[in-house]
């Protein structure tokens, strides 16, 4: 009989204040989306004011992100990633090729946020901003897909 897994916010006495279930499996690992709601690692947004940040100085930093903070990120992605980002289907020869792939744009875009903002130092973190510049990526190659036509 399977055992449900749960996650856990925990008070600052070490009491379970809230738990929720565990769903899922990712296919390429812990990420399952580009969005925190999507990882397991999260609880529901409703309990997300409760939350303590994992990376007291990158949480900072993120706080002060601007409009140049999101020019730099986006000007930093390769253009191997983003011809990734704008043709997925062109890498699947079949699972193998489009996990490479996929393996390769979130490593690319992993270390865009690594260099552009170093203060973020944890690992969840920075996946969670690399899947929305993922998707910034994206909103820019279609717009320029849409121009072009």
């Amino acid at each position: 009989m399977p055992t449900q897994e749960y996650g856990e916010q925990r008070g600052p006495d070490d009491t379970v204040a809230a738990a929720w279930a565990l769903t899922g499996s990712g296919v390429f690992g812990p990420r399952k989306g580009r969005w925190p709601a999507t990882s397991s690692f999260a609880p529901p947004p409703g309990w997300w004011h409760l939350l303590r940040p994992r990376d007291p100085v990158g949480s900072a930093r993120l706080r002060t992100a601007d409009i140049v903070t999101a020019e730099v990120l986006l000007a930093a992605v390769g253009p191997d990633t983003r011809s990734a980002v704008r043709e997925p289907t062109a890498a699947r020869s079949w699972a193998r090729g489009f996990h490479d792939t996929t393996e390769r744009v979130w490593s690319e875009l992993g270390g865009v946020v690594r260099r552009t903002l170093p203060e973020v130092t944890d690992d969840r973190l920075v996946d969670g901003i690399a899947g929305v510049l993922r998707s910034a990526v994206e909103c820019q190659e279609l717009r320029a897909g849409m121009r072009g036509a």
